[in-house]
């Protein structure tokens, strides 16, 4: 995911666009988790969280994108898809994030 070469992070209407944006930069600065993976934040309500995810060895694809839903309560991935191109990912995120607003919102 860190080598993207050529592509062009661009803002616009969709609800997850600036939180990928920055996510994905923010994955340099992100420590290893024990797996030799590294996880940025998108978006988070209450114990449902959307993901940015960068594999260790190449599995999936350094040239892929790969967003989960995580519910910490479970501690375990509710849902997660591959993205080969910046906007599938965003289409996929807007998904994602709306799915953790509900099940957050669902829980109250």
């Amino acid at each position: 995911m860190t080598h993207l070469f050529g592509t062009t992070l661009t803002k616009n209407n969709r609800q997850a666009s600036g939180h990928l944006d920055t996510a994905y930069v923010g994955l340099v600065l992100m420590p290893k988790r024990n797996d030799g993976s590294k996880a940025a934040r998108l978006k988070r309500y209450g114990a449902y969280e959307v993901r940015l995810v960068e594999f260790s060895q190449g599995d999936p694809p350094a040239d892929c994108l790969w967003l989960e839903l995580y519910c910490h309560i479970t501690q375990s991935s509710l849902d997660s898809c591959r993205c080969d191109n910046l906007d599938d990912a965003e289409t996929v995120a807007d998904d994602l994030v709306s799915r953790a607003k509900q099940l957050y919102d669902d829980s109250k």
